[in-house]
């Protein structure tokens, strides 16, 4: 919809306390539509009047009066009983005054399932309210309703039916109010919408949690994911449920100052007055009980230094109210767990759609794309931003200024000219299971091969680094020698040559650290055994990907005892090797969907791996091989789907184990691996398999997180004390 700005004419920019007005009828909406709407205007850092800002003890009408001069704009909210109300017409008579008095006003109805007919004519439960009216109220009050109703239901504004989604109509609402704070001199800092996405809504539930002491919440990411524009928009829109409210920034200027000076300015902050702090470590006691009694809310944003972050927790955690709330956020997750931060979220990357929308906000001042640019702007966003929202705002902006005509040729050049984007919001390391990943954007990565093609040029030919599949072909077609390499990426879809050729020449590569053959390897195995007793890979290697490999067995062969991470999923693989092997570095394993496996490999020499997965290993049969729940760094064990395994025992179970899921094993009939009591926040999956009874040993564990159960007419026997 499109909403009339705000005229420009000799009027100077109306200057108020509040931006939107909501007029609402409570019964009908209050916990509902309104609530809904309210929370959208403040994640976007929209200051709003509601009715129950009121403070306690003043003149209600004479309130509302005052806060009718200081709003900018107006968002009636009509409903089925908002005619019934004459406190409500009261308001509408009021809200259409203060739009006639002054241009710059702006009035936006909302029909909200209800015809805007009836509000129109007073027909329907209007005509039902204005008969009651017509009876019990004066005579001329009842005129001003009725024409205020007129007038209202006039506007340019938004109808929610049945069939309409509440959450789409209020981004709408949100998006046609923007233009009209910003035309006028009125918020300007306020750029586009905020787009209320998952990381947003996990951080919220996360601020709800109720505890019985100081919650620390902890936000970690690379820079420009988002970090610092959630954390601003819940303080926006919680900082009224506290006492005391402090947004603070860090920088290295702000950290060469010291501890002391920090917590000073903290201090300073929240109990509105001008403190010093020589020592953090002895503050007065008159300090100390001050800010004991008050629920505060406190964001620290782009803490890089784990000691300042450890000693304010620790300062905050002894001397604040048990139901105040501290944030922080950072580059380095390490900040967060070296200070004893418990509730820690990732912030990850926006989805597409979520991600088309601030890049349309940014290009076109809208919520979607140009008709003309569609296709032109989803290929911005898949292929160049990533869902990085900073990336996302740099490209819709530097887009902004150009014809469609210009855009191939602009972001032809920003593969090598890339500046406007700093690095760090490009490229991320971050952990999962123990193990650390570096993220990068496509756009970095491209420019990464192309330095790596200049040294190939300098070096006579000689690489290290091989992942163009065109370019492997030519390189083994040709017998180039091969030594030195370090990394192969094939896609073995694409390869013009014999496989046979690039299997060979693995051992040819005695410094291979990281192997990666993807796609399907079409190879006769009953013809090529002299290939497999040929078959050997470099004691170097870190990382292997070999899924969908042909092979129903890998040959007797001693496997790299530097190797961190293996990968064969969706192979042909029947027993990955037949004697324990020495893996001492090996953390993950990922046999997912090998539905020939036959037999668990032994991992009793695996003594620091961290994660298995035999997810959907349709042929495993009688029980995974006992040194797996004996490994002392084991935290996840992944059995789902294997439908023929039928027992899951063990006489131990390492106290490392955090998630064991056995989800739709339907044939398992016995378990009886002995979680002990002292296991922590751990995950057990039993649902859709064959057993009939409850394991009797989750009864006793501290801390079960999470447990799933198959609830059926088999269920013979439950453990009394389940309802506990």
């Amino acid at each position: 919809m499109a909403l009339p700005l705000a005229s420009s004419s000799s009027f100077s920019p109306l200057t108020t306390r509040y931006d939107v007005f909501i007029s609402f009828r409570g019964e009908d909406t209050r916990n509902s539509f309104t609530s809904h709407l309210h929370s959208a205007l403040l994640r976007n850092q929209i200051e709003t009047f509601i009715d129950y800002r009121i403070p306690k003890g003043g003149v209600v009408w004479n309130e509302l009066v005052e806060a009718f001069r200081d709003s900018k704009l107006f968002v009636i909210i009509f409903s089925e009983n908002y005619a019934s109300s004459s406190w409500c017409l009261r308001e509408l008579v009021e809200i259409m005054e203060c739009k006639k008095k002054n241009e710059q006003v702006i009035v936006i109805p909302v029909f909200y399932k209800i015809e805007p007919t009836h509000v129109r004519k007073q027909s329907g439960s209007y005509r039902r309210a204005f008969d009651e009216h017509e009876r019990s109220s004066n005579r001329k009050h009842v005129h001003q309703w009725r024409t205020a109703l007129t007038e209202a239901s006039n506007l340019s504004g938004f109808t929610c039916d049945h069939h309409r989604q509440e959450a789409k109509l209020i981004d709408e609402i949100v998006e046609a109010i923007f233009p009209n704070l910003n035309n006028n001199g009125f918020r300007d800092d306020l750029k586009s919408p905020f787009i209320c996405n998952r990381n947003y809504t996990s951080v919220k539930s996360l601020l709800k949690f109720k505890s019985e002491n100081v919650l620390v919440i902890g936000i970690w990411g690379m820079a420009g994911i988002g970090k610092t524009t959630i954390t601003t928009t819940l303080f926006h829109e919680c900082f009224s449920e506290y006492e005391g409210q402090c947004f603070l920034t860090f920088s290295k200027k702000l950290e060469g100052k010291g501890l002391n000076h920090i917590c000073a300015k903290l201090l300073s902050q929240l109990l509105n007055q001008d403190l010093r702090i020589d020592n953090i470590r002895v503050i007065h006691s008159s300090i100390i009980r001050k800010i004991k009694h008050r629920k505060v809310f406190v964001v620290l944003d782009d803490v890089t230094n784990s000691q300042i972050a450890v000693d304010l927790i620790q300062l905050f955690c002894n001397c604040l109210s048990s139901d105040s709330r501290i944030i922080l956020t950072t580059r380095d997750r390490n900040v967060l767990t070296s200070g004893g931060v418990e509730e820690i979220h990732e912030v990850t990357e926006m989805n597409f759609e979520d991600s088309l929308k601030v890049f349309s906000h940014n290009a076109f001042s809208g919520s979607h794309p140009k008709e003309d640019c569609y296709e032109l702007s989803t290929r911005v966003v898949a292929d160049y931003a990533k869902g990085t929202p900073l990336a996302l705002k740099i490209l819709g902006s530097f887009l902004r200024t150009k014809e469609k005509s210009e855009w191939d040729s602009a972001l032809r050049k920003l593969h090598i000219g890339i500046k406007g984007l700093s690095d760090k919001s490009l490229v991320s390391i971050y952990s999962n299971g123990g193990c650390k990943y570096i993220k990068m954007h496509s756009l970095i990565q491209e420019m990464c091969w192309k330095i790596i093609h200049k040294e190939y040029s300098k070096n006579g030919g000689q690489q290290i680094r091989l992942w163009n599949t065109e370019e492997v072909c030519n390189i083994f077609q040709d017998e180039r020698d091969v030594h030195g390499v370090e990394s192969m990426i094939v896609d073995m879809n694409e390869i013009t040559i014999d496989p046979r050729i690039i299997i060979i020449a693995l051992r040819k590569m005695p410094k291979l650290r990281l192997l990666a053959l993807r796609g399907n390897i079409n190879i006769d195995l009953e013809r090529n055994r002299v290939l497999l007793e040929d078959f050997q890979l470099s004691n170097e290697l870190r990382y292997i990907e070999w899924n969908k490999c042909p092979l129903n067995f890998v040959p007797s062969i001693c496997w790299p005892q530097k190797l961190v991470q293996l990968s064969m999923q969706g192979s042909n693989i029947e027993e990955l090797w037949d004697t324990a092997q020495n893996l001492p570095n090996l953390k993950i394993i990922d046999l997912y969907g090998c539905k020939g496996l036959i037999k668990c490999p032994n991992l009793a020499g695996a003594t620091n791996l961290k994660e298995i997965s035999l997810w959907g290993c349709e042929s495993l049969q009688d029980n995974v091989d006992p040194s797996i729940f004996s490994l002392p760094k084991i935290e996840e064990v992944y059995v789902s789907c294997c439908t023929s395994l039928k027992r899951l025992c063990r006489d131990y179970c390492s106290l490392s184990l955090r998630r064991l899921w056995a989800t739709g094993c339907s044939n398992l009939e016995e378990f009886s691996i002995p979680i002990m009591r002292d296991h922590s926040k751990i995950n057990l999956h039993l649902s859709l398999t064959a057993l009939n009874e409850v394991p009797s040993t989750i009864m006793h564990l501290k801390n079960l997180q999470c447990f799933a159960f198959n609830i059926s007419y088999s269920l013979q026997k439950l453990p009394l004390n389940l309802a506990r």
